[in-house]
């Protein structure tokens, strides 16, 4: 409750939020640390865009010492960092980027990823600490007779 969080993004590929002011400009040299740092409405939540990194850039930054600098940095200043990475099997910076965290919990859309992706996902994660997986998405089915069983009024 008290800890402070920062959530970073590194999905140059697809990012959450678009804007050039993120993680990419600071792993490319254009812009400092703190000028990336976004502030949240929650005084212990700060987020890092994933911003913009060219495609030419976006594997050697994934791999690159700049990067494992930025961690440490945030490693001194946060209690605890969430990376959001890119699907492990979408981009060759997935791995690398896992890497630079110390566990892993995994996301999954119900429906759309089969279990044997999850397993090869697993399988190419198994070096590191995998806590857990995590469906999202889900869509569940009550039937009638249990709805009727605890009535909403």
């Amino acid at each position: 409750a008290g800890a402070d969080v920062c959530i970073v993004e590194t999905n140059w590929w697809s990012p959450s939020v678009d804007t050039p002011e993120g993680l990419g400009a600071v792993v490319s040299g254009n812009r400092y640390l703190n000028d990336v740092i976004v502030t949240t409405n929650y005084p212990n939540l700060a987020i890092i865009p994933a911003g913009n990194l060219s495609p030419n850039e976006r594997s050697i930054g994934a791999r690159s010492e700049m990067l494992k600098r930025i961690f440490r940095d945030l490693d001194d200043r946060f209690d605890h960092i969430l990376i959001d990475l890119p699907a492990i099997h979408a981009t060759s910076e997935s791995i690398p980027l896992a890497n630079l965290s110390d566990s892993l919990i995994m996301i999954v859309r119900q429906g759309v990823t089969s279990s044997p992706r999850i397993r090869k996902s697993l399988d190419l994660l198994g070096h590191l600490d995998v806590m857990g997986v995590v469906m999202n998405q889900v869509e569940t089915y009550t039937p009638n007779f249990l709805l009727n069983l605890f009535p909403t009024e």
